[in-house]
């Protein structure tokens, strides 16, 4: 199971029909082989869940953070152009 190329071989190895005990064993390896496929796939979808999610909070930060520096620098000229006219205002009068 190591090796990922690995392919299991489920046949017999006489022409005569296989008896129950070694049907059984069959059922097994079967099944065993499949929940290892499982959680591998499994654990495979998790690690690209996490890397989208990780991937769109980047993504977002990214916008938050230049929306921030555009309403800072928007804020603060605004601030600055209330400042002049209440200054200009308090000097014409």
């Amino acid at each position: 199971m190591n090796n990922v190329n690995k392919k299991k071989s489920y046949s017999f190895l006489s022409d005569t029909e296989p008896t129950k005990e070694q049907l059984d064993d069959l059922m097994l390896a079967v099944l065993e082989d499949v929940k290892e496929r499982a959680a591998k796939a499994e654990a495979k979808y998790k690690a690209l869940q996490a890397t989208a999610l990780e991937q769109a909070q980047e993504m977002w930060q990214k916008k938050l953070k230049k929306r921030c520096q555009y309403l800072n620098l928007h804020s603060s000229s605004l601030q600055d152009q209330m400042a002049l006219e209440k200054h200009h205002l308090l000097h014409k009068f």
